[in-house]
């Protein structure tokens, strides 16, 4: 249920950067999404995974705080639209494995 509830953090705190946010905003997403990936790379291990550990650790090194990548807004807004739908069905998959 961590998983599933931090997937719908991370999937809520993306959707907002659509909306017009202070800069100071996407600094905290920066570090909530980095530190959201090295969590679900934890407690998301159960699978063994390679493809889905891999992908949080890319998603991880693009969302870093301390030497941040640079992106035009418009690409922002695609990787953080693409990212939280990623993780809306992420989690109702999940969801759905385990309570049905």
């Amino acid at each position: 249920m961590v998983v599933i509830i931090i997937k719908l953090i991370l999937a809520t705190l993306l959707l907002l950067c659509l909306l017009p946010m202070p800069f100071m905003y996407y600094g905290i997403l920066r570090i909530a999404v980095t530190i959201g990936m090295f969590l679900l790379g934890s407690y998301d291990n159960e699978e063994k995974s390679f493809n889905k550990y891999s992908f949080y650790v890319i998603v991880a090194v693009l969302f870093n705080p301390l030497f941040p990548i640079e992106f035009e807004r418009i690409i922002w807004i695609v990787i953080d639209m693409a990212l939280a739908f990623i993780f809306i069905i992420w989690a109702v998959k999940q969801y759905r494995e385990e309570y049905s």
